[in-house]
Parts: structure tokens; sequence; C-alpha cells
């Protein structure tokens, strides 16, 4: 493995640890741009030492540039640490791969003749200059509204989870409303049980001080009655008595009753209030899937609209390059005919000097000779120049075209980034809402079983009152 803490000045293999990888995707740099290419083959690539050394020179310069960008992203991730959604996006394998095409596509062209080369140098340095400027201004306006589409998509997120937290919050609110105008209705409707049972109470503390009034009436009439009439006396003691325990019994059984209907009561409320809460839950989850899918539909069509627009870019320029190619072509083909009608005067002149000029010939031939030399060394060298200029536009187009796939793909790393953010701040509020939940849930549970406890207690201490007959068993 190979790290960017250890990396050497002269590395030949890229790093691979998940922190350098990391770094380089911050830098928007690939890792295989990162490996030192010695001389010998650039030397073999081209066969000419200047053109070499120029490429060489080019390509270390933006290699120590890459290096110095990647190890500051590497500081930082090593002193400040990542975030959760860098760390999601560390656990993908495949490494950065170039997402955007060749922009430019320069075609080699031979000169044949010396006066071809003068003429063609101007022509092209000047359309040359004026495509790079349009490249340039082109570039400038699509990273211009690529920033300006970021900014306006962060917005809308922000907007956009500032309402859903605040209509998490309105709907916690309402729902502790609700809770609370519940649990004042329970309180009353204790109230109003409780002043209930008194009253029953205190009816039938009456009615049996009633029947023992009259008890012992009957049993001084019995006394007074007893020698003529024991034995009605007797059977009216037993009705009595009889009539004493059915009204006891029938008292009991409608408590009873009124117990259940109002343990009905209650469970129907709790049904009520569980359809509701999972009524509520329900319409919760709905509006998360429908935000993530105007996400994830967002994503879409600003890919869509990028890759749209990188191939209608890529087309214009393919086609500008084929009319100036053409172009060039037409004005060299003119230019031969130029030079071909030149050269036929010229055969002509030495035909005429050589007819009134026999005697200098020689000189004459001598003074041809060297000057041809001289504009076959000032032509070799002129090619040459052009050569190496042609080759730093080369270059000069590379370095754009990289800087252009650099900028996407930090683009797309960004994106990413936000995207895996936004599923962490969903799968929060998620957490957070199932939470409320499961404490309203224990609320609820909490109080029933207060509320049962305390119609335990009232029910003992009315069998305690009542003097413990016939009194069930309480669970």
């Amino acid at each position: 493995t190979v790290s960017l803490s250890q990396l050497p000045d002269q590395p030949a293999d890229a790093p691979t640890t998940p922190r350098s990888l990391l770094a380089c995707r911050r830098a928007g740099v690939n890792p295989d741009d990162l490996v030192h290419r010695p001389m010998h083959e650039f030397i073999k690539k081209y066969q000419d030492h200047e053109i070499a050394r120029l490429h060489y020179d080019k390509k270390e310069m933006q290699r120590q540039f890459d290096v110095q960008a990647v190890q500051r992203n590497y500081s930082d991730v090593t002193q400040n640490g990542i975030s959760e959604a860098e760390y999601n996006l560390m656990r993908k394998s495949e490494v950065l791969k170039p997402l955007v095409k060749e922009f430019v596509q320069l075609k080699k062209t031979e000169f044949k003749s010396e006066r071809q080369i003068i003429e063609e140098i101007e022509h092209q340095l000047q359309k040359q200059s004026l495509k790079q400027k349009e490249i340039e201004d082109f570039l400038e306006r699509k990273n211009i509204e690529r920033e300006k589409r970021q900014q306006e998509g962060l917005k809308r997120i922000q907007e956009k989870e500032k309402l859903q937290k605040e209509k998490a919050e309105a709907q916690i609110q309402i729902l502790m409303q609700k809770s609370q105008n519940f649990q004042h209705l329970k309180e009353e409707k204790q109230k109003i049980q409780k002043s209930e049972n008194q009253r029953i109470y205190e009816q039938q503390i009456q009615k049996q001080q009633h029947a023992e009034h009259l008890q012992n009436t009957k049993r001084l009439q019995l006394q007074m009655q007893l020698e003529e009439k024991k034995e009605d006396g007797e059977m009216r003691r037993q009705l009595a008595a009889q009539n004493f325990q059915q009204k006891i019994q029938q008292k009991e059984q409608e408590q009873r009753e009124k117990m259940m209907t109002e343990q009905q009561r209650m469970e129907y409320f709790k049904q009520l209030r569980q359809q509701q809460l999972e009524r509520e839950k329900e319409e919760k989850q709905r509006k998360f899937s429908q935000t993530r899918q105007k996400i994830e539909e967002f994503e879409l069509t600003t890919r869509e609209k990028k890759r749209a627009q990188t191939s209608q870019a890529q087309q214009k320029f393919q086609k500008s390059m084929e009319t100036i190619n053409q172009r060039q072509e037409q004005q060299l083909e003119k230019l031969r005919e130029q030079a071909a009608e030149r050269d036929r005067l010229a055969r002509q002149a030495r035909e005429t000097m050589e007819k009134i000029q026999n005697e200098k010939k020689q000189r004459v031939f001598e003074q041809e000779k060297m000057r041809k030399e001289k504009f076959q060394q000032l032509a070799n060298t002129v090619v040459k120049s052009q050569k190496l200029k042609n080759e730093e536009q080369q270059i000069q187009i590379e370095l754009r075209r990289q800087q252009a796939v650099r900028s996407v793909q930090t683009g797309l790393y960004h994106k990413e980034k936000m995207a895996q953010e936004m599923q962490r701040k969903i799968e929060l509020m998620k957490e957070k809402e199932k939470k409320d939940q499961e404490r309203l849930d224990a609320i609820f549970a909490a109080k029933n079983k207060m509320q049962a406890s305390m119609r335990k207690e009232q029910l003992e201490k009315y069998f305690c009152k009542s003097g413990g007959h016939g009194s069930p068993k309480i669970e």
C-alpha cells in the first residue's frame, strides 16, 4: 500500500490507502496522475529531444501542482477527520474514472514548401488563439451556471428541511394538546364517577338504616303477638330477610354493570386514540417518501441536463473543428497552386538568364545554392519552432480538458456527499419520530396503569366499608 504521508519525490506507484483516495477525490485528481514518468518515456514517444523535454517539463509541473493540492486535502482529512457522508463514499471500491470525453482533437498537418510554412503559421496562430478564447469563455460560463444551480439546489433543500421541521413540531404540539385534553376529560370523568359512587354508597346506607328500623318495629310487634301469631311472624322474618338479600344482590349487580360499561368506554377511547396515531404515522411516512422521490427526481434531471449540455458542446466543437480543417485544406491547395505558378515562372526566368548570361551561369548557380541552403536552414528553424508552439498549444488544451474533468468530478463528489448527508438527516428524523412515539406510548401506558390502580383502591375501599361480604377478588 502507498500512502500520501510517505509519498516519495518521484513515486512509481499510485496511492492506495483510503484516506489518500479520499484526498484525491476531494481535489478531483486521478491517483495515477501522481505517478512520476521518466524522461526516456517521452523521448521514446515523440522521437525529438526538445519536444520530449517540453512535454516532460509541463507534465512534471502539473504533477507537482497536483501533489501539493492532494497533500493539502490529506492534511485536512488527518487533522479534522471525515464526515459520515465521506465515510460512506470511502466504502466504494471504484477509483475516480474520467467522466468527460476529449474536448479537443488536433490534426497534424505536414508542410511541403518553404513559403507555405510562413503563411500557414500566421493564419493558424490567429485561428487557434480565437478558438482558445471561445473555449475558455464557454468553460467559464458553464462553471458559473453550475455554481448557480448548486446554490439554488442547496437553498431549496434547506427550505424543505425547515418546512418539514416546522410541520413536525406543529404535529407534536397538537398531539401534546390532544393528550392534555384527553387527560382533563379523564379526570372529570373520574370526579363524576367518584361523586356518583359516593351518592350510591349514601343511598345504600340510608336504605340499610331504614331496613333496620323496620326490622326493630317488626320485632316489637312480633313480641307482642308472639303467642297468637308465632308461626306467621317467623314466616315474615324469613321473607323480609330474603327481600333484603335480594335488594343487596340487585345493587351489587347494578354496580358491576356500571363498572363494565365504564371499562368498555375506556377501551373504546383507547382504540380510537391508537387508530388516530397509526393514521398520523402513515401520513408522516407518506410525506417522507414523497420528499425522497422529489430529491431523487431532482438529481436525475440535473444529471441528464449536464449530459445533454456536454454532448451539445462537444458536437458544436467538433463541427467547428471540421469547418476549420476544411478551410485550411482549401487554403493549402491555393498556396500549392501559387507555388507551382511561381516555380514555373522561376524556371522560365532561369532559362532566359541561361541564354543571356552564359558567362555568369556558374556564379549564379553557386549563389542560388547558398541562398537555398540558408533558406532551408531558416525553414527548418521555423518548422521546429512551429512544432514546439503546436505541441505547447496541445499541452495547454490538454491541461484545460483535465481541469474541466476535475471540476466535473469534484462537483459529482460534492453532490454524492450532499445526498449522503440528506439521507442521514432523513434517518435521524425517523429515529426521532420513533422515539417520540415510544415516549407517548409509555406515557399513555403509565396513565392507564395509574387509573387502574386508583380504580382498584376505590373498589377495595367500597367493599371494605360495606362489610366485606361477597366482595369479589380484585386483580
